[in-house]
């Protein structure tokens, strides 16, 4: 995954204002996107910031983000019993 909003604590949804079109937009919270993929069977190899973009929402201070975050998931061997 790269260029993606990923907030440190939970995911939300917001509009985005593109000039010409306001879009739905929605932030994965980091918590929920690890567990969903260990439930597939990934866990995190890598991370790393994108701080060349960012998000504002307004009047929600809580849900800026002061970059995006790319994440390396990859597929762990199945355990063996």
């Amino acid at each position: 995954m790269n260029l993606s909003p990923i907030h440190p604590e939970h995911g939300f949804f917001t509009l985005q204002n593109l000039g010409i079109a306001v879009c739905p937009y929605r932030v994965v919270g980091l918590p929920d996107l690890q567990a969903r993929m260990q439930g597939l069977g990934y866990a995190i190899h890598d991370q790393w910031e994108l701080p060349e973009r960012h998000l504002r929402v307004p009047f929600a201070p809580s849900r800026r983000l002061d970059h995006y975050t790319g994440i390396y998931f990859r597929r762990q061997a199945p355990s063996r019993h």
